[in-house]
């Protein structure tokens, strides 16, 4: 029993490191700035979603048939192979691979924006947000600048400029938690509206488990 214990320690420390990185990684590969690199990202996610799929069919039908017909053991040696197979070919190629370093915590970006929106929560936004707030872009940075859009806008008031406010002369704030990019306030709503999607599928699920419930009474 602790063994295997151990083996699904070791499963949830693996999954929670690759799932989060593989699709960033991936995209990396590609620059976002060129009309190549914009057709390289979209195939990728195309194929990765495709090859993901098509994995989890062979594994709850063949996998699953050769476990329960064959061996448990074979079951078992053939995802692992792949996964031996998959390592291997990962390190060969790790040399022609790009590797964006890391710009920051994320979620400091995060929390200069809410931060910023808070202090300056007594301003009014102007009447054409996208033109008028403060718009940098890191002349480095391989990120794709995301629209602008109305939803919460109380965080666009971040990115407000104010006689207070320094800009450097590479166009980044000064003081990036009195002032953040209309991009780093997009990002938040970003999460926002994740996670309002994830606790609406949460509460239909509720719900409906609730009626069969019901039913079933």
């Amino acid at each position: 029993m602790a063994f295997l214990l151990l083996a699904f320690l070791f499963l949830v420390i693996g999954a929670g490191g690759i799932r989060p990185c593989n699709l960033a990684f991936g995209a990396d590969q590609f620059n976002p700035a060129t009309e190549s690199g914009r057709r390289g990202i979209s195939s990728f996610f195309n194929w990765y979603y495709f090859t993901f799929t098509f994995a989890v069919t062979i594994s709850v039908t063949l996998i699953v048939y050769v476990e329960s017909n064959v061996s448990w053991t074979i079951g078992l040696a053939i995802p692992t192979s792949l996964m031996i197979l998959s390592c291997a070919l990962f390190f060969l190629g790790s040399r022609l691979f790009v590797k964006v370093k890391p710009e920051g915590s994320p979620l400091t970006s995060l929390a200069q924006v809410v931060i910023a929106a808070t202090r300056k929560r007594m301003l009014k936004l102007p009447d054409h947000p996208a033109l008028c707030l403060f718009n940098c872009m890191p002349s480095n940075s391989m990120n794709s600048k995301l629209p602008y859009t109305d939803q919460f806008r109380f965080l666009d008031k971040a990115a407000i400029i104010t006689a207070d406010d320094q800009i450097n002369s590479n166009g980044s704030a000064a003081e990036p938690w009195k002032l953040c990019s209309i991009h780093q306030a997009e990002e938040v709503k970003c999460v926002v509206r994740e996670e309002g999607g994830a606790l609406d599928d949460q509460e239909q699920r509720i719900t409906k488990l609730s009626d069969n419930l019901t039913l079933s009474v």
